[in-house]
This record gives structure tokens, C-alpha cells and sequence, in this order.
């Protein structure tokens, strides 16, 4: 009866600790992914203006190296891509 009771005891600790960790594991994760989506709205926002800024530009020497620096940052900004397309055609 008392080893049984022990037994209980100790799978209830160690039914506690997994719990405990599996909770800890989720609220890092949690905070992980919070920081990666607001990092990643921040970053399309200043991207944004950027291009808003690129935009303009009356230079097309400044604004070619504007719209440069918002494709460095995103790549597949197609609007910025356009543009570029623009100003390299027009010339």
C-alpha cells in the first residue's frame, strides 16, 4: 500500500514536470513567433515608405538607388521592381 501510494506520488511529480516544460516550451515559442510577425510588420512598413519616398524622388539617379535599397530589403516588391523597369527602359 505505501509503495503504491510512493508510486502515485513520484508519477505525479513527473507527470507535473512534463506539463511544466511542454507549458514552458509553448510560451518560448509563443513569444518567438510574436517577435517574428511584429519584426516582419515593421519591416514591410519601412519598406513601404521607403518606396513612398523613392517614389518621389525628381533625380532618377537618387531614385534608382532608393528603389535599389527597397529590393535589397524585399526582394519581390513588385512595385519597386516595375519602376526600376521603368526608369532602365525610359533611358
Amino acid at each position: 500500500m505505501i509503495i503504491q501510494k510512493a508510486h502515485r506520488t513520484q508519477n505525479n511529480i513527473t507527470g507535473n514536470v512534463v506539463c511544466v516544460l511542454a507549458l514552458k516550451f509553448l510560451l518560448r515559442f509563443l513569444l518567438y513567433l510574436t517577435t517574428v510577425i511584429s519584426f516582419t510588420y515593421a519591416q514591410s512598413v519601412n519598406v513601404d515608405k521607403l518606396f513612398k519616398k523613392a517614389v518621389k524622388e525628381k533625380s532618377l539617379q537618387t531614385r534608382l538607388v532608393k528603389l535599389n535599397d527597397v529590393i535589397e530589403f524585399e526582394p519581390t516588391h513588385t512595385e519597386a521592381l516595375y519602376e526600376t523597369g521603368n526608369i532602365y527602359n525610359s533611358q
